[in-house]
C-alpha cells in the first residue's frame, strides 16, 4: 500500500472514530426520558479517589467513587427529568463519615418533593449491621428480603495491641510521645488500653451512637429514647424489624420492583447512576475549583496505593497539585480533601506550607472524610475553612516517634552484627540499641519543636491561643462534632458544603454551576504498562489473610515507611467504624 494511500486510510478511521463518539455522546445526552427513575447502588468499597495503578485496575474489583455517587444524587435533585431514587444496600466497605455524605444528599434530594426508596437483602452482614441500616434510614422507604436480618445492635471497638507478640520476637518499642491523649504508639508499647485511650475512644464512640440513634429516629419517626431501647434488643429477623417498625415493607426484589413501577406511574424507565453521570457530560460551567485528594499515611516522596499499607499521601505529589491549582488563573478556589490519619510531621509540613501559599492568591476549603487526624488535621488547619462531618475522627494534636529495637529478635535467631562508627550518635537511628538517656534528650527536642510547631500553627490558622490549643490538643482525638464545638473546624457537612463554601469565599454566584478539576491528575493505561509499580500478586495474597492479621501488617508496614522521618504525627488506632 503505497504511503498516499496509508494515509487516506487513516484520516476515514479518524473521522469515524469521531462520528462514533459523537453519536455516542448524543445517544447519552438524550438518552434520559422524563419519568426517570435514578438507579443506585452502594456496595463494595466505597472511596474518595480510585488506584490507577496497573493491578488495581486488574484486581481491585468492585470500587465505587463516592463523589460519583453524591454527585449523581446532587443533579438528580435539580434534574426535571428525574423522578425518584432506587437504591440497592449490599454490603460495602466505608467509614461512618462517607456513610453521613450520602445520607445527606438523599435526604436534600427528598427535600426537593422527590421521592427515593432503598432496597437490602439484609440490613448488613454479621458485624457491621449499624452503617448500613443507619444510611438506609435518610430514605422513604425501606424494603427488606424476607430471609435477611436488621442487624442493629449498637456499637462495639476492638483494639489489637501487639506488644506481647514483639515480646516474644524479642523487638523493643522504644516509643515516646507528647501529649496525654496521643495513644497511636499505645498497639506497639502496650499490652491494653491506658485509661486516657479509653476515656479518649469511650468519648467518639458515644458521639457515633448518638448521631446513629438521632438519625435513626429521624429517618423512621421515632423518639430517641425509643430507638436506644429497640438497639438493646437487636438484632432483629427481617418479620421483627417490620413489626417494630424499623422497615416498612418485606418483599424480594421483583417485588421492590414492582412496587417502584407503581410509584413511578406504572412505566418503571431506570438509569444507574454512572450511565447518569456520563449522559450529563460532566459540568460546564467556565470557572473551574480544582478538588485535591490527599488520602492515607503521610509520606516524603510521591503518592502511591501499597499493597500492605493502602492509599499513602505523598507530599510531593500533594505540593505538586496545590502548585498547579494556585498557578492556574482560571481555577477559583481550591477544595483539599483529606482522608487521613497522619504521618510524617516533615511531610504534613511541607504539604501545610502550600496550603498557606495558595490560600494567599485564592480560597483554600478543607473537606474531611473519614479521618483527618493528627498529621491529617495539621495540613488542615491553616486553611479559609475547616468543613467535616459529625462522624469524622479529628484533632489529635500531638506527636509519637521512636523506632523498633531488634537486638533481641537478632539473638533469638542467632544472627549476630558488629557495628562501627565515628561521633558519639552515630547509631541514634540504629535499631540495635535503645535510645540513651542523653539521646532521649535530644529526641524529645525535636518532638517539642514539632508540637510547638503544630500547636502555633493551629492558633494561628484557627485563631486561638497556644494554651487554648494545647487544652484541646494532647493528641485528644475528637468527632466532628465535637471539634466544631471547640472551634477545630467552621462547619459541619461534606463536599457539597465544601464546594458551596469555596464558592462563596471566591464571589462565584451560589447558583453558578462550575467546572470540578481533580487532583493529582490519574495515569493513563498506557503509562501504568511501561512504568508499573505495584506487585498484583502481593495484594492478590493479602487479600486472602484474616482481617486483623492483615490490619497489624498494616499498621507495621505503615511505620516501617515512616522510620526514616524521625518525629511522626499520627492519630491513635481507631475502632472499626459502626
Amino acid at each position: 500500500m503505497t504511503r498516499g494511500a496509508r494515509g487516506c486510510l487513516l484520516i476515514a478511521a479518524a473521522m469515524l472514530f469521531v462520528i462514533g463518539v459523537v453519536a455516542l455522546a448524543v445517544m447519552l445526552a438524550g438518552g434520559v426520558r422524563k419519568g426517570t427513575v435514578l438507579q443506585v447502588t452502594i456496595a463494595g468499597d466505597v472511596v474518595e479517589d480510585k488506584d490507577d495503578s496497573l493491578e488495581a485496575r486488574l484486581f481491585q474489583g468492585d470500587v465505587t467513587l463516592l463523589r460519583d455517587i453524591t454527585h449523581a444524587v446532587d443533579r438528580a435533585r435539580k434534574d426535571d427529568r428525574i423522578t425518584g431514587i432506587m437504591a440497592v444496600i449490599k454490603p460495602y466497605s466505608m467509614g461512618l463519615a462517607k456513610v453521613q455524605e450520602i445520607r445527606d444528599s438523599i435526604q436534600a434530594f427528598r427535600a426537593s418533593g422527590k421521592w427515593a426508596v432503598v432496597y437490602m437483602d439484609t440490613a448488613g452482614e454479621f458485624g457491621g449491621g449499624n452503617s448500613p441500616y443507619y444510611l438506609a434510614t435518610a430514605f422513604d422507604e425501606i424494603w427488606l428480603s424476607p430471609p435477611g436480618d436488621l442487624n442493629l445492635y449498637g456499637l462495639f471497638g476492638a483494639v489489637t495491641f501487639i506488644r506481647g507478640t514483639l515480646d516474644k520476637l524479642g523487638i523493643y518499642p522504644d516509643f515516646d510521645s507528647i501529649g496525654k491523649y496521643k495513644n497511636a504508639k499505645d498497639i506497639y508499647t502496650e499490652k491494653k488500653m491506658t485509661e486516657a485511650h479509653r476515656e479518649a475512644t469511650m468519648m467518639y464512640l458515644q458521639d457515633w451512637y448518638d448521631q446513629i440513634v438521632a438519625g435513626v429516629a429521624e429517618g423512621r419517626k421515632l423518639d430517641a429514647a425509643r430507638v436506644s431501647a429497640l438497639i438493646n434488643e437487636g438484632p432483629f429477623i427481617s418479620k421483627e424489624a417490620l413489626d417494630k417498625g424499623l422497615v416498612d415493607h418485606l418483599g424480594y426484589f421483583d417485588e421492590f420492583e414492582d412496587a417502584v413501577k407503581e410509584k413511578a406511574g406504572g412505566d418503571l424507565n431506570t438509569m444507574k447512576f454512572r450511565d447518569y453521570l456520563d449522559s450529563r457530560g460532566g459540568s460546564v460551567g467556565h470557572r473551574k475549583i480544582a478538588v485535591i485528594t490527599g488520602m492515607g499515611i503521610i509520606v516524603t516522596g510521591k503518592s502511591q496505593n501499597n499493597p500492605l499499607a493502602g492509599a499513602i499521601m505523598g507530599s510531593d505529589t500533594i505540593t505538586e497539585a496545590f502548585r498547579r491549582a494556585r498557578r492556574d488563573k482560571s481555577v477559583k478556589a481550591i477544595v483539599f480533601r483529606v482522608d487521613s490519619p497522619g504521618g510524617s510531621a516533615v511531610a504534613s509540613d511541607l504539604i501545610w506550607r502550600e496550603t498557606q501559599l495558595a490560600r494567599k492568591e485564592k480560597p483554600v476549603v478543607i473537606s474531611m472524610s473519614d479521618v483527618a487526624a493528627s498529621g491529617g488535621y495539621y495540613v488542615s488547619a491553616g486553611a479559609t475553612k475547616v468543613v467535616t462531618q459529625p462522624g469524622t475522627i479529628t484533632g489529635s494534636i500531638g506527636v509519637v516517634a521512636g523506632k523498633m529495637v531488634t537486638t533481641g529478635l537478632y539473638d533469638w535467631i542467632g544472627l549476630t552484627r558488629e557495628t562501627l562508627g565515628i561521633g558519639d550518635h552515630a547509631g541514634f537511628y540504629y535499631t540495635g540499641q535503645k535510645f540513651s538517656a542523653e539521646e532521649k534528650v535530644i529526641y524529645w527536642k525535636f518532638m517539642n519543636k514539632i508540637y510547638d510547631n503544630f500547636t502555633g500553627m493551629v492558633a494561628t490558622g484557627r485563631g486561638m491561643t497556644r494554651e487554648a490549643v494545647d487544652k484541646i490538643g494532647q493528641g485528644h482525638v475528637w468527632s466532628g462534632t465535637r471539634a466544631k464545638g471547640l472551634g477545630l473546624v467552621d462547619e459541619l457537612g461534606g463536599m457539597s458544603k465544601a464546594i458551596e463554601l469555596a464558592k462563596k469565599e471566591a464571589g462565584i454566584p451560589d447558583d453558578e454551576e462550575v467546572r470540578l478539576v481533580y487532583l493529582p491528575e490519574k495515569k493513563t493505561l498506557l503509562q501504568n504498562l511501561l512504568w508499573p509499580e505495584e506487585d498484583a500478586r502481593a495484594r492478590t495474597v493479602l487479600a486472602g489473610l484474616p482481617r486483623e492479621v492483615r490490619a497489624g501488617m498494616r499498621d507495621l508496614y505503615g511505620l516501617s515507611l515512616l522510620g526514616n522521618e524521625r518525629v511522626l504525627l499520627l492519630s491513635e488506632p481507631a475502632v472499626s467504624a459502626p
